[in-house]
């Protein structure tokens, strides 16, 4: 792994080129890190209609969400006690789930049979939402269009403090996400497309990210580096 300080130049390269009650503390320590992350129903992180999930942002808001049916309720707790509210469009046969991403909430939600899920990332302290959305025309399919990303079975890097790379499988892109400011910025990466009802994880190998994927009913995984645009600068 890569010390901290030359994570940072990732930031510039790329910008610059144009279930259980859980808690999240501040990272410390090199990146990038691999963030355990699983959205399939099976998991136990998935939650459905009546249920509630709990967790905790690196500024210390604490999350609750409750899904109820037509909508999730959102209730975010700030450092000084304050309370904001928000409310989401649910489907009430879908199951979601939340994951701390800085200081967003990610919402991921998903269906129990068949391969789907798409995430957004909400902004506790404006209520500012944000789609992770890709172009698909170049896919292996083509379409024109541009949707929310498929996060059926979803990696997620920390790369830095305030950036991530996501990677879901059934997408011609990944997405770096970088979350230093109110406005979350988005961009899209060319990936390799891999089969939407695969399961795909990252993992480190000499300094460098990988991906590996498999077919759910086989024991045999394939894997390929990430793009150049995600991994560490030399010193």
């Amino acid at each position: 792994m890569k010390a901290k300080a030359s994570l940072v130049c990732i930031l510039l390269a790329v910008w610059g080129a144009g279930c259980a009650v859980s808690s999240s503390p501040k990272p410390s320590g090199d990146f990038p890190r691999v963030i355990p992350f699983k959205s399939d129903a099976d998991s136990g992180e998935m939650y459905q209609q009546g249920q509630t999930r709990k967790i905790v942002l690196i500024n210390g808001t604490s999350i609750e969400a409750t899904h109820r049916g037509t909508h999730l309720q959102i209730d975010a707790i700030d450092s000084t006690g304050k309370t904001n509210q928000y409310r989401i469009d649910a489907d009430p046969d879908s199951y979601y789930t939340i994951y701390p991403m800085d200081r967003f909430v990610l919402i991921v939600h998903g269906v129990t049979a068949g391969p789907s899920g798409a995430g957004i990332l909400l902004n506790p302290g404006n209520g500012n939402r944000t789609s992770l959305d890709i172009d698909y025309s170049k896919s292996a399919e083509p379409m024109d269009y541009v949707g929310p990303m498929s996060l059926y079975s979803m990696s997620i890097v920390q790369l830095d403090l305030h950036l991530f790379a996501v990677a879901g499988a059934g997408n011609p892109s990944m997405l770096l996400l970088d979350l230093s400011r109110a406005t979350p910025r988005l961009r899209q990466i060319p990936f390799q497309e891999i089969p939407v009802d695969n399961e795909l994880e990252a993992f480190l190998k000499n300094g460098r990210i990988h991906y590996r994927f498999r077919d759910f009913s086989d024991d045999a995984w394939q894997s390929f580096e990430g793009p150049e645009a995600i991994q560490p600068r030399k010193p």
